[in-house]
């Protein structure tokens, strides 16, 4: 199993070298505190982690607000700034109290009079009349 010998040097840039065996590491630093004078300097074994590729799918919603990572899921390192949304049209001033306000008011309503509605006209006789929009 090979090792790895950390050391900062006499500059203070940080330093590596890596070993076959315990011995080799040891004759290292030994070499590193008597020859170039580091005192600060640690032995570390290294041992392979076996690892392997495996594919995933991460699903991601359109919506800023609906962004909200399952438990036990970090959140992504970046997310995307939030879409703003559009502003609220502006509510009118309610109308005022008394008894001289002809117009039911309504938000959003127009000042203008709304077209009277169409009066349907009579079933000629000896038919059946229409039920709704599909009963003929």
């Amino acid at each position: 199993m090979s090792h790895i010998v950390i050391y900062r040097g006499s500059d203070g840039q940080p330093g590596y070298h890596e070993a076959e065996d315990l011995g080799a590491a040891i004759s290292y630093v030994e070499h590193l505190r008597n020859d170039e004078g580091v005192e600060a300097a640690r032995i570390c074994r290294m041992e392979e982690v076996r690892f392997e590729f495996r594919p995933y799918y991460r699903v991601s919603l359109g919506a800023a607000a609906d962004r909200v990572p399952p438990a036990g899921l970090a959140a992504p390192a970046e997310q995307p700034a939030p879409a703003m949304a559009a502003p609220a049209p502006p509510v009118p001033p309610p109308p005022p109290a008394g008894d001289d306000v002809d117009v039911m008011w309504n938000a959003g309503a127009t000042t203008e009079p709304a077209e009277p509605a169409p009066v349907a006209e009579p079933e000629p006789a000896g038919t059946t009349p229409r039920r709704g929009l599909f009963g003929r």
